[in-house]
C-alpha cells in the first residue's frame, strides 16, 4: 500500500458501498476481499441455483424437482428467450442496487459491477 493511499485511507477511511460500515481498521488492516463490499454484505448475497424457470429465472423451491417453466411464462410467453442472474434480489443486494438506482449513488456500481463481470464470464 502506497504512503499516499495510506494517507488517504487514514482521512477518508472507506466504507462498504451497500451498508456505510468501515472497511478499514487501520494501518494495513483494510478488508481484502473486496475493496467496495464488506464481509456481511457479500455473505448475504445468494445465489440463484435449480430449480428455476429457464424463462424468467424465477426460482422454485426445492422441492419442485428440475427446471422447469412457470406458470406465467407457459400462459404468457415473454418476448425474450431467456434472463440470467446471478444472485437473488434480497437483502443486501436488494439495498445495493436501489442505493444506485434510487439515491443516485453511483459508486455502488463499483462493489456490484465485479461480481457481474464474473457471473458473464462464467
Amino acid at each position: 500500500m502506497s504512503l499516499f493511499a495510506l494517507l488517504v485511507d487514514t482521512i477518508f477511511p472507506p466504507r462498504c458501498a451497500v451498508c456505510s460500515r468501515f472497511l478499514w481498521n487501520g494501518p494495513l488492516s483494510r478488508d481484502r476481499g473486496s475493496p467496495f463490499l464488506c464481509p456481511a454484505c457479500r455473505a448475504d448475497f445468494r445465489c440463484l441455483t435449480s430449480p428455476l424457470c429457464p424463462i424468467c429465472g424465477q426460482p422454485f423451491a426445492p422441492e419442485a424437482g428440475d427446471d422447469h417453466p412457470c406458470e406465467d411464462c407457459l400462459r404468457k410467453r415473454p418476448f425474450y428467450e431467456a434472463v440470467w442472474a446471478p444472485y437473488r434480489y434480497e437483502g443486501a443486494l436488494l439495498k445495493g442496487i436501489h442505493r444506485l438506482k434510487y439515491a443516485s449513488k453511483g459508486f455502488v456500481a463499483d462493489g456490484l459491477g465485479p461480481l457481474l463481470a464474473t457471473f458473464a464470464r462464467g
